[in-house]
C-alpha cells in the first residue's frame, strides 16, 4: 500500500468508496454517515477544495487502484486549543480491503513525527462504540466531545513520541 496526495482522477472512486461504506452502515445497523447526510455535509466540492488544499490523501493498493483516503490537516479549529498536530478527517476504507484504516493511522504517526507534533487528533460517533474502542485499543483517549449539526462526536487523541 502506498500513501499519497490525491490527483482529480482519484476523486471519483473515493466517492464511490464512500457510498459503499454508507450502505455498508445501513445494512449493519451503525448510525453514523448513513444518519448523517454524509455526502451533503461534504458533498464533492468539499473533497475538491480539501485536494486543491493538498490536504486530501489516499491510500493505493499494489494495482494503484484507491482503497482508502482521509483528509489530513495540521490545526483544526474544532479543537479549542488551536495546537498543531495532525487531525485526521472523513477517513474511509474500501470494504474489502482490511487493514486500510489502520494504516492510514500509521501513516499519520509517522507524519507526526516527522513534523515533531506531539499529538494525531480524530473524533468519532458517540453512537458507534465499536469504532470507539478501535481507536481505544490503538491508544486514542477521549479529550472531549463536538457537535456539528446532527453529528455529536468525541475528540480522540493519540500522544505521539516525536524522534
Amino acid at each position: 500500500m502506498k500513501f499519497i496526495l490525491s490527483t482529480n482522477e482519484d476523486l471519483s472512486p473515493l466517492i464511490e468508496i464512500i457510498k459503499e461504506r454508507i450502505n455498508w452502515m445501513d445494512d449493519s445497523k451503525i448510525n453514523q454517515w448513513n444518519k448523517t447526510d454524509y455526502l451533503s455535509v461534504f458533498p464533492l466540492q468539499y473533497f475538491i477544495e480539501q485536494q486543491k488544499l493538498e490536504r486530501l490523501y489516499l491510500v493505493k493498493d499494489t494495482n494503484d487502484l484507491i482503497i482508502g483516503g482521509a483528509i489530513i490537516l495540521t490545526k483544526d479549529e474544532r479543537w479549542n486549543d488551536n495546537k498543531e498536530g495532525i487531525y485526521i478527517h472523513n477517513l474511509v476504507s474500501k470494504l474489502s480491503c482490511k487493514g486500510v484504516g489502520k494504516f492510514i493511522i500509521d501513516q499519520c504517526v509517522l507524519m507526526a513525527k516527522q513534523y515533531h507534533f506531539d499529538v494525531l487528533r480524530l473524533d468519532s460517533d458517540i453512537h458507534n462504540q465499536k469504532l470507539l474502542n478501535y481507536y481505544h485499543d490503538l491508544g486514542f483517549e477521549i479529550k472531549g466531545t463536538i457537535e456539528i449539526g446532527t453529528y455529536i462526536g468525541y475528540l480522540q487523541e493519540l500522544n505521539i513520541k516525536s524522534e
